[in-house]
């Protein structure tokens, strides 16, 4: 299914209905699902907090800084936070993007293309490694988009939208489903370390305004 046959398909529902997808998106790559038992689930909000320099290192294949400055604008645009590619490291980035050979890592009890480790205190990540597979011939997986949603804040997955953070059909790179996402995520009625009752009644209330200013625009057009 295409992204515009997504949006079609949401354009279809009832503003109701719309709002009870995007909301329900919001809170399964937030806060999980029941199929995340496995992992540590508090309910209360994370996300990336302060300016994002980011470096590169590694056998870096010539198209991938322009992949990566892409994503940081279209992240940038949404959150509202500082965001920078380093030419290269220089010991300030606190983001660091390993492009390594190794062929599989085993994480969280599976083996996968790629990963992230970050770190922070009191529900807010400021530094964060991200290691991203690259074979001999600098073909690299298409998973920054992926990598990048986890580092802003969204530790789960969800199926309810077409995403990079969708299990079940993943994009490669950020949809306009990310994108709101992480504008909802970095909104000043939203704070770290809030619970999940409280954050989804905001949620709930900016996806309705989302919505309803979108159903403007398009009266407008």
């Amino acid at each position: 299914m295409s992204l515009f046959f997504a949006g079609a398909l949401l354009a279809c529902e009832s503003a109701a209905e719309r709002e009870a997808r995007t909301t329900r998106f919001f809170d399964e790559i937030a806060f999980g699902t029941p199929y995340d038992a496995h992992r540590p689930q508090d309910k209360r909000l994370r996300r990336w907090e302060g300016r994002m320099r980011v470096a590169l290192l590694g056998n870096v294949p010539n198209e991938y800084p322009g992949e990566v400055r892409r994503a940081l604008a279209q992240l940038e645009a949404a959150s509202g936070l500082s965001m920078q590619l380093l030419p290269s490291s220089d010991g300030s980035e606190n983001v660091r993007i390993h492009l390594t050979d190794k062929r599989r890592f085993f994480v969280n009890r599976e083996f996968v293309d790629c990963y992230i480790h970050k770190r922070g205190a009191a529900y807010v990540f400021h530094e964060a490694d991200i290691y991203v597979r690259v074979d001999s011939d600098g073909n690299y997986d298409d998973c920054l988009a992926h990598e990048f949603m986890h580092l802003m804040g969204f530790s789960f997955h969800s199926a309810a939208l077409r995403s990079a953070l969708n299990w079940a059909n993943r994009e490669y790179r950020l949809t306009q489903w990310d994108l709101l996402a992480v504008k909802a995520l970095f909104d000043s009625r939203i704070s770290p370390g809030a619970p999940r009752d409280r954050v989804m009644t905001e949620i709930r209330g900016l996806m309705r305004l989302e919505f309803a200013h979108r159903l403007e625009r398009q009266h407008e057009g």
